[in-house]
C-alpha cells in the first residue's frame, strides 16, 4: 500500500496519506499557501518545479531480483518504507552490491534489517488506519526526542535500547493496536 500527502486546510496542521495524487494546481496552491501563511514571505520566485511521489510501502521489492539481476534504489527496495528516503540506504548497500558482484559464492543480504522493516510496517499501518494523526505523531516525536536520535533511528543505526527510547516518544495507543493487529 502506498500513501501520498493530501492537502487539508490548513495543510501544515494536518497531513493525510492517500492512494491518489492531487492535481499540480492543488500542490502549487498548497506550497504558495505555506510560503505566505506559515513563512510569512510575500516576495519570492519559483525557479523550478519538481514532481514525484514517495513510495511508502512495505512490499518486498527484493522478490523481483534474480540470480542475474539485482534491482537497486527504489526498485530494489532500498527506500525506507516509512519515509521513502533512499540515499543513505543506497550508500550503505553499494559496497555490498559490489562485493556480491565480485563474489562467486554466498551473496550478502541487501534487504532492510528486519526490526526496522517491522517498525516501518507498524508505522505505515498507523498512518493507513488513522492518517489524520500523522501530524500529531510527527509533532510529538520531534517535541519529545532530540533530532540526532530521530535521524539515527531513521538511518537505522540505533541499538535496541535507543529504539525503545525512540518508540516511547511516539503516541503509544495507535502503535500498540498496530502491533497486536500484526500479531493476530
Amino acid at each position: 500500500m502506498s500513501f501520498l500527502f493530501k492537502k487539508i486546510q490548513p495543510w501544515w496542521n494536518t497531513l493525510f496519506f492517500q492512494r491518489t495524487l492531487l492535481s499540480k494546481t492543488e500542490y502549487e496552491e498548497a506550497i504558495k499557501d505555506y510560503i505566505h501563511n506559515r513563512l510569512h514571505c510575500e516576495t519570492y520566485e519559483i525557479l523550478d518545479r519538481e514532481q514525484g511521489s514517495i513510495p511508502m510501502t512495505s512490499f518486498d521489492f527484493t522478490k523481483n531480483n534474480t540470480e542475474l539481476i539485482t534491482h537497486i534504489g527504489t526498485a530494489g527496495g532500498w527506500a525506507k518504507p516509512s519515509t521513502g528516503y533512499t540515499f543513505l540506504s543506497t550508500s550503505k548497500k553499494i559496497p555490498l552490491l559490489i562485493s556480491n558482484l565480485k563474489a562467486k559464492g554466498k551473496k550478502q543480504n541487501l534487504k532492510q534489517e528486519k526490526r526496522f522493516w517491522f517498525y516501518d510496517l507498524l508505522f505505515l499501518d498507523v498512518l493507513y488506519r488513522t492518517n489524520q494523526k500523522g501530524h500529531a505523531i510527527f509533532t510529538n516525536l520531534f517535541r519529545n526526542r532530540k533530532p540526532q536520535l530521530i535521524f539515527k533511528f531513521l538511518d537505522e543505526e540505533t541499538n535496541l535500547w535507543e529504539d525503545i527510547y525512540y518508540i516511547l516518544g511516539c503516541p503509544k495507543w495507535p502503535f500498540i493496536k498496530a502491533f497486536f493487529r500484526r500479531l493476530f
